[in-house]
């Protein structure tokens, strides 16, 4: 049943991002005129029945060129990505694929149709890169803020999608590394034992930090875990 809710899940997702897609391409070609996918209640009769069929061909053209690029550009079709194996994941392949497939963290439906406890974990972790990413690093997690052309198609002015996915990539990893080690440190200390020296915290968080696996699911357990211990008192 899980399954074939997936499939369905799924199946639904490619319907609505191709009806989006025939919206965009059928607003761009008639100049307004909205998809039969959804039809107006109220249709306007077209009466400009005189025009050239030059002018009609140079229009189409034009507005084929620019519905292209619209819908290319992920503004009406968006990637779809399952995030079912997500948990096997680097961190930096997660926050790319969530990017690209334009979802926002506190959306209804991030990550897709996946069990509520792995969606909580990868929220800790994504809120969490962004918690400290700074000012300038905080337009790597907004998904409106990338870039859909490559070099191969950029026109003047946009930025080089690949570049830009790169350098998210470099965020990403800092950022990763300094929120695994704030919370293995969080974790040495919840650990603490009554009446241990403190010169133990620093030999159990070494312990830690070499047993620790970098992959998505682990560092959302990790995190998952030692809130909870803190919010307890103890471990």
């Amino acid at each position: 049943m899980s399954s074939l809710s997936a499939a369905v899940h799924e199946t639904n997702e490619r319907s609505k991002r191709m009806e989006d897609g025939i919206n965009t391409l059928t607003l761009l070609l008639a100049g307004g005129v909205k998809s039969p996918c959804r039809p107006s209640a109220a249709k306007k009769q077209r009466t400009e029945e005189s025009e050239s069929d030059n002018t009609t061909s140079n229009t189409t053209s034009v507005a084929v060129r620019d519905a292209f690029r619209t819908m290319s550009s992920g503004v009406a079709v968006q990637n779809h990505t399952s995030f079912t194996e997500a948990g096997s994941w680097t961190i930096n392949k997660f926050v790319a694929n969530v990017i690209k497939s334009r979802q926002f963290s506190g959306a209804n439906g991030f990550c897709g149709n996946i069990k509520s406890s792995n969606r909580k974990r990868y929220r800790h972790v994504y809120d969490g890169l962004v918690a400290l990413a700074n000012d300038s690093e905080k337009q790597y997690f907004n998904p409106n803020k990338a870039p859909v052309w490559d070099a191969h198609h950029s026109h003047p002015g946009d930025v080089d999608r690949d570049l830009w996915f790169r350098q998210l990539d470099q965020v990403v990893i800092r950022l990763s590394t300094t929120l695994t080690r704030q919370y293995l440190k969080r974790k040495a200390r919840v650990q603490k034992k009554e009446g241990e020296p403190d010169e133990q915290l620093l030999a159990r968080y070494n312990k830690l930090l070499n047993s620790q696996k970098t992959s998505l699911g682990s560092v959302g357990n990790l995190i998952e875990t030692v809130m909870a211990a803190e919010k307890k008192g103890h471990w």
